[in-house]
């Protein structure tokens, strides 16, 4: 089994939430994937939204988790590849919301939905917590930490 994190799971991991640790803690290294589109928007974030002191820090803690998992043995970062490209042009115009904790909603992103195409297409399991979408997406394996 496979477990391909989504890009909110990828931020908690870095930020050290507790929940996401102790998930990371309990499965195998070898079967965690990053979508290189989720270290795209996490770089994103990093770069608009952090404060300039705090850049490098956050850059390091990203580089040490794809660290972690993209081993000579084990290739853990995953390409968007043609066959997730497919699915992910049928998800474009699906209207689909994600959950904040504080309990607003949004449309879920072009890039959050490249994410779910690769899942989908590696049959790997999504690791994130729930989220409205989940439901509406066929065959969609996903593990709430």
């Amino acid at each position: 089994m496979s477990y391909l994190l989504s890009t909110q799971f990828l931020l908690d991991l870095m930020g050290s939430k507790p929940q996401a640790t102790a998930w990371r803690d309990k499965v195998p290294t070898r079967s965690i994937e990053i979508s290189v589109i989720s270290i795209g928007q996490v770089m994103q974030q990093i770069d608009k939204h952090a404060r300039a002191s705090d850049r490098d820090a956050m850059k390091r803690d990203l580089r040490r988790i794809e660290a972690s998992v993209d081993m000579p043995s084990y290739q853990g970062i995953v390409a968007f590849e043609a066959d997730a490209a497919r699915v992910w042009s049928r998800l474009i115009d699906v209207p689909l919301e994600f959950a904040r904790t504080d309990g607003s909603r949004f449309a879920l992103s072009l890039a959050s939905k490249m994410v779910v195409a690769t899942a989908l297409t590696r049959s790997a399991t999504l690791v994130e917590g729930p989220q409205p979408y989940h439901a509406m997406i066929a065959d969609l394996s996903v593990e709430h930490p």
